[in-house]
């Protein structure tokens, strides 16, 4: 058998599928028994291990599950068939708003705007071309497929055009907001909200990453009636810690996420060297800071005799990534809340701490103070000045052992209400229900 797309056959034509080992918690019964899904995701699954969750969810649900990636190294799981679009794995591509698509990688941060990541592009013939192919490879998946599930909005717009006309249905996730575009000139920016309000209307099934997230969706479109409030799935990880370690003395601080140049690292440094008490951060994660910027804080940590409390380890797995963290006090969530993707996000390295039983010491942005107000689990601090930082650090280092283990405790209790096993039925549910609507991107 052809294991393209284009050698699919018929509907009724089945394609067995295989069980999979990333698909924890239950679902009742198999209500996707038989359909059809496509996911059409740019990048590496193995950098996204909700991902393989939710595929292997929808596989136990009885469902089958294709992958449709411009990167033949996505990491697809057991039973998941990788298909590669035209689409070389290092290549971008940005279309304008008239073409009624436009783009950007996920992992570019919102200082970069669309201008700068357009001017950055090479409009080749050659990139054209692959433009064409990928949407006639498309087109082909939408004869074929029950379900389009498209990660982003990068690949929404032509996904929707693949879709009209025919039978199949969109779900459409996020895993970031969408306005990325916020620091664009007002003209632009109101082009790419219209944009953004057009394709969002015309989804069959619309997730999200949290409920800040849900929240500016039905701020900014809930009035034109196009959606009901998305269903949305925490970026809580797939293993929680099972109890709390015991407190050290001094407290032991993680920052979790990557190193970049936008997030608040030297504040956190010089938050530590103005405390009263020998706490000691660790920096984990990937080292995306320049070598200017990364040697600056290398001086400063060398300036302050911060040496031997102040040290930066490389990622760890993702599998291992609540073991290692559980070996800490405090988990730290700082960002500066720069665009609303940080203002509103209830981010994955917030609910890891959280399933690592550790105390939280966040910035006081919506996304983070809503869990940690909700839970009690933390404390919150306002603004980036890192003698406010100090002094919460300061807070937590002086409370008795008890209360910051009844902190982590709370933690780890409200991990638990945020399982995957809790989120699974309404996420499945979703799928369910973008079978039964009637079809708007056909309307389109």
């Amino acid at each position: 058998m052809d294991r393209s797309f284009r050698g699919i056959g018929p509907r009724d034509e089945a394609i067995p599928a295989a069980p999979s080992e990333h698909g924890g918690g239950v679902t009742t019964g198999r209500p996707l028994e038989g359909i059809r899904i496509c996911l059409v995701f740019d990048f590496s699954l193995s950098h996204y291990t909700r991902l393989l969750l939710e595929i292997g969810a929808l596989q136990m649900a009885g469902a089958q599950v294709r992958l449709l990636t411009p990167n033949p190294a996505a990491g697809a799981p057991t039973g998941v068939e990788t298909v590669c679009s035209p689409l070389g794995p290092n290549e971008e591509l940005v279309q304008s708003i008239g073409s009624s698509t436009f783009g950007w990688s996920p992992f570019q941060r919102a200082s970069n705007t669309l201008r700068k990541m357009a001017r950055s592009v090479a409009w080749s013939a050659s990139s054209r071309a692959n433009a064409a192919r990928y949407s006639r490879r498309l087109q082909g998946i939408a004869e074929k497929v029950d379900i389009i599930w498209v990660i982003d909005f990068p690949r929404l717009g032509q996904v929707l055009r693949a879709a009209r006309g025919r039978h199949v249905r969109v779900v459409y996730e996020t895993v970031d907001l969408v306005p990325e575009y916020v620091y664009l000139g007002l003209d632009h920016r109101r082009k790419c909200l219209a944009e953004e309000r057009r394709l969002i209307g015309c989804i069959d099934g619309f997730i999200t990453a949290c409920e800040s997230y849900a929240d500016y969706y039905v701020e900014m479109y809930g009035d034109a009636g196009l959606l009901r409030r998305p269903i949305v799935r925490d970026n809580m990880p797939s293993e929680i810690a099972g109890h709390i370690k015991t407190t050290t003395s001094p407290l032991r601080f993680l920052f979790l996420g990557s190193l970049m140049s936008d997030r608040p690292i030297l504040e956190l440094v010089e938050a530590v060297a103005a405390t009263t008490t020998d706490v000691t951060l660790t920096f984990q994660g990937k080292n995306y800071l320049n070598e200017g910027a990364a040697r600056r804080i290398a001086d400063r940590v060398a300036e302050l005799g911060l040496r031997s409390r102040v040290e930066l380890l490389d990622p760890c797995p993702p599998d291992s990534i609540v073991e290692t963290a559980s070996a800490y006090d405090v988990g730290v969530v700082a960002l500066r809340g720069a665009d609303e993707n940080e203002r509103r996000a209830s981010t994955a390295k917030l609910f890891t701490c959280m399933a690592a039983g550790l105390a939280v010491l966040g910035s006081d942005l919506p996304g983070i103070a809503r869990i940690v107000r909700s839970h009690d689990n933390g404390l919150l601090v306002d603004g980036m000045d890192p003698h406010a930082w100090a002094a919460a650090i300061d807070r937590l280092a002086s409370m008795p052992t008890g209360d910051l283990d009844s902190m982590k405790e709370r933690s780890l209790s409200a991990a638990n209400l945020y399982a995957w096993k809790h989120q699974q039925p309404a996420y499945i549910g979703e799928f369910v229900r973008a079978l039964s609507s009637e079809g708007r991107c056909r309307r389109e």
